[in-house]
């Protein structure tokens, strides 16, 4: 019963990353502000005590990914950031980096309306490997 437990959900895993053949697609903007969210996050002394693989990721090599070279792998993060339940395209912005050979995703909520005081905890970064299997999401 427990490998066939395992083995289920081994197939639900994998049955989530997109395929090698996605379609190209758009790359978002990317913003000031997303690209140096990443760049933190590569450079937190935490990241090397954490048990998160970043491969060959650096803080100096992250590039924003660009409609023109990249088609394919934005096609291939859409299509997990499209996967995820609960994100609805209006409820956040989202921005695609590479560092290495790790894809990040950026998540920004809607700004707040003036006027209005609102404590945020739903921004994060998300770290995908280049198979676009996911590896962590951290609250930056």
């Amino acid at each position: 019963m427990k490998s066939l437990l395992a083995a289920t959900l081994l197939l639900t895993s994998c049955s989530l990353r997109p395929a090698s053949t996605s379609a190209p697609r758009a790359c978002p903007p990317t913003t000031p502000q997303s690209e140096l969210r990443v760049r933190n996050l590569l450079s937190l002394p935490e990241l090397a005590q954490s048990k998160v693989d970043m491969g060959s990721a650096s803080r100096d090599s992250v590039q924003p990914l660009r409609t023109e070279s990249d088609g394919m792998v934005c096609g291939a993060l859409w299509r997990l950031v499209e996967s995820q339940s609960g994100r609805v395209r209006g409820r956040y912005t989202f921005a695609f980096y590479r560092s290495g050979d790790r894809y990040f995703v950026t998540l920004t909520p809607p700004p707040v309306p003036p006027g209005r005081a609102v404590l945020r905890h739903d921004q994060a970064v998300e770290v995908y490997d280049r198979d676009f299997r996911f590896l962590a999401r951290f609250g930056i």
